[in-house]
């Protein structure tokens, strides 16, 4: 059976073990008077929907949003899932920006599932799109001053970010290394990062978050990585995130300048604890018994599974 990019087995695995638990943990905290939404790209088959309605009902149809590029996927969904579903069609990028679009914040949760590169940028920009959107949105949340769940991901192959993205990335492994001594990131980029370049971006794209949240009043916290293949290649390799939002609220006597100065030392504390948030890597988690590993894999299940080594037939 030919695999599919957005119902792999890795892509259920992150759904249930990894982005679920995040948002029931989440659902806990979020108050009790405030109705408990969803923004998705969903795609043509929904899948996200599915799984969050129907197999583990945490959201119900009316209170989901799609933003969807494609007019014959909208209606798709739309078949699918019946009038309630909210859908939206048009580029992320124009929605997340248009005043007519804002009307339908707050969210509580926001998956932005994306399929290309977080630095595929195919003119220079001061900012590339992706991160505009986030800023996007964490400004219409602002509005509502209503903290959020962020599950984010993309392609994060080495060969996926376009030239005029690229340095974007070195600049910010150059300044995570200056500032903070972490100097993983830059060293891999060195040395061309084509078997890690995942992992630098697991460790740089959080910072970049942090930093867009705190501008916007919030809290930003990333609480969870993973990194999985949907087709088992390295080519194919997708980096997922969880980032909770939470909105600080500040006086009304305290001016916006105040209140960056006052975000600052915030934003370095959440920066260096996400680089200390390891990432799980799913197809190596998901290897089934019998089946031969590397002796780079076994390293790397023993840095995972701390504790003793089990026998070779048990990974």
């Amino acid at each position: 059976m030919a695999r599919e990019l957005f119902n792999s087995p890795e892509k259920k695995w992150v759904r249930e073990n990894f982005w679920l638990p995040a948002l029931l943990d989440f659902r806990k905290r979020f108050p009790a008077d405030v109705r408990f939404n969803y923004l998705t790209f969903a795609g043509p088959e929904g899948r996200d929907i599915e799984f969050f309605t129907r197999e583990n009902p945490v959201f119900s149809i009316a209170n989901i949003r799609v933003w969807e590029r494609s007019d014959r996927a909208a209606s798709q969904l739309g078949q699918k899932f019946g009038p309630e579903l909210q859908i939206k069609c048009g580029e992320a990028f124009t929605l997340s920006s248009a005043e007519k679009e804002a009307a339908s914040f707050p969210f509580a949760v926001i998956n932005l599932d994306f399929t290309d590169g977080f630095f595929n940028l195919r003119t220079r920009k001061a900012l590339p799109d992706k991160f505009e959107i986030i800023e996007n949105i964490a400004r219409h949340q602002q509005r509502h001053a209503c903290g959020f769940l962020l599950l984010l991901a993309f392609n994060a192959a080495p060969d996926v970010d376009s030239e005029k993205g690229q340095p974007f990335v070195h600049r910010m492994a150059l300044d995570i290394a200056t500032r903070y001594g972490a100097t993983k990131a830059l060293f891999n980029l060195t040395r061309g990062a084509k078997n890690n370049y995942s992992d630098v971006l697991g460790d740089l794209v959080p910072a970049a978050i942090v930093r867009v949240g705190a501008e916007h009043a919030f809290d930003t916290i990333c609480s969870g990585k993973a990194i999985y293949r949907p087709y088992s290649r390295r080519k194919s390799t997708m980096l997922c995130f969880s980032f909770e939002f939470q909105y600080d609220d500040p006086p009304l006597s305290q001016s916006r300048f105040f209140v960056q100065r006052r975000m600052e030392d915030l934003i370095e504390k959440r920066q260096q604890e996400s680089l200390k948030v390891e990432a799980i890597h799913v197809n190596e988690r998901r290897k089934p018994p019998g089946k031969a590993v590397s002796k780079r894999a076994r390293a790397r299940y023993r840095k995972l599974f701390p504790g003793p080594t089990p026998p070779r037939d048990c990974y």
